[in-house]
This record gives structure tokens, C-alpha cells and sequence, in this order.
């Protein structure tokens, strides 16, 4: 019997999965914004992390969404240049200002996504980092 309820449960938690991902692209229609996947390159063991893109171009109001597909591995998403970046988006979704004057997303579990509508035109700069802290992605939005 417990053997069946897992099976269930388990189930139950791929179709949620699998109505997520084809969710989020009705959710952020092709003109109004865009999705960053934080993935994992080489297996879990290697901690190596990609953005994909990692350089996107993008026109201004648009919404970037990122979205971390790294299993058992949370990512923390950071903007060292917080007061450009406070001047220059709305609507953050997942995102602060820290002590350090940085702006970053919490750290954001498997499948968590955070965002940010960018409203001027720049190059915005930010790297993620895993759970351990180890710098291991860069990337730009490019706001046309």
C-alpha cells in the first residue's frame, strides 16, 4: 500500500513539474518577455552552471524571467550595480537590495524563478553563484 501512494505522490509532483514548464512560455509571451534557464553542465559532481543565453539582447519593458533547472542546487542571482539597476527595472520579482548594496535574488531552489521588467535602455551585468558561493556563471541583459 505504501508502495502505491508513493507511486502516486510521485506521479502527482512530474505532472505539476510538467504543467509548470508549459506554463511559463504562455506566461511570458515572446514580445513581452524572456527566459534565462541556469543549467547544470557536466553533472551535478562537476557544480559547473551555465545561463542560457547568457547574453540577451532585449527591447525595453520587456520582462526577464530566470529560472533555475539545477537539481539540488540553489542559485543565487546577483547585480553589483544596484542603484542603475533600481533606476532602470520594475517589478521585481525574487529580488532585493543586500548589505553589500548589491541587488540579487534570494537564493532560488530547483525550479524557482525570479524577474525583473527592465524599463531603460544599458547594459546590465550579473553573475550567479552556487550554495557553496563559488562565482559560476556571468551574464548581460543588453536593453536596447
Amino acid at each position: 500500500m505504501k508502495r502505491v501512494k508513493t507511486t502516486v505522490l510521485v506521479t502527482a509532483i512530474l505532472c505539476i513539474i510538467y504543467g509548470l514548464f508549459s506554463v511559463l512560455p504562455m506566461l511570458c509571451k515572446a514580445e513581452e518577455g524572456k527566459i534565462i534557464k541556469v543549467e547544470d553542465v557536466g553533472g551535478s559532481v562537476s557544480g559547473n552552471f551555465a545561463i542560457n543565453p547568457s547574453e540577451l539582447s532585449i527591447e525595453k519593458g520587456m520582462i526577464v524571467i530566470w529560472l533555475n533547472t539545477i537539481k539540488d542546487q540553489e542559485i543565487h542571482i546577483i547585480f553589483e550595480d544596484a542603484k542603475r539597476l533600481q533606476t532602470g527595472t520594475t517589478d521585481p520579482m525574487g529580488f532585493v537590495q543586500d548589505a553589500k548594496g548589491s541587488f540579487s535574488a534570494k537564493y532560488m531552489p530547483f525550479i524557482a524563478t525570479s524577474s525583473l521588467r527592465f524599463v531603460k535602455s544599458g547594459t546590465y551585468r550579473y553573475f550567479v553563484k552556487s550554495q557553496n558561493g563559488k562565482i559560476s556563471a556571468a551574464g548581460k541583459i543588453i536593453v536596447l
